[in-house]
């Protein structure tokens, strides 16, 4: 359960409801549930659009499951999966200091 895991944001959020979903929304909604800073939401909304996804951080699993949950509920297409190696964050370095990984 303390295994990390990925939220990642799908492109398919764009399709639901194009005249709400915006880059914009989508920048918004992450920096608020998330706590990223807005200019770095808006170049992963982009890219999802774009690209088809983007990953929008990493966390334990269940509070993936928990900011997933608050990202749906704002419309937002997103799924958790299985932590892989990859980029980090700085932004999110502060959430995790506590935490103790073991991979």
């Amino acid at each position: 359960d303390n295994d990390p895991f990925h939220i990642l944001l799908l492109d398919e959020t764009y399709v639901k409801n194009p005249t709400k979903i915006t880059i914009e929304y989508v920048a918004s909604s992450c920096a608020y549930v998330l706590g990223m800073p807005y200019d770095e939401a808006a170049e992963l909304a982009a890219h999802a659009e774009k690209e088809g996804f983007s990953c929008l951080g990493t966390w334990s699993r269940e509070e993936c499951i928990r900011l997933g949950k608050q990202l749906q509920q704002r419309d937002l297409i997103c799924r958790v999966v299985p932590f892989c190696e990859g980029g980090d964050r700085a932004w999110q370095a502060r959430n995790m200091k506590d935490e103790v990984w073991e991979i």
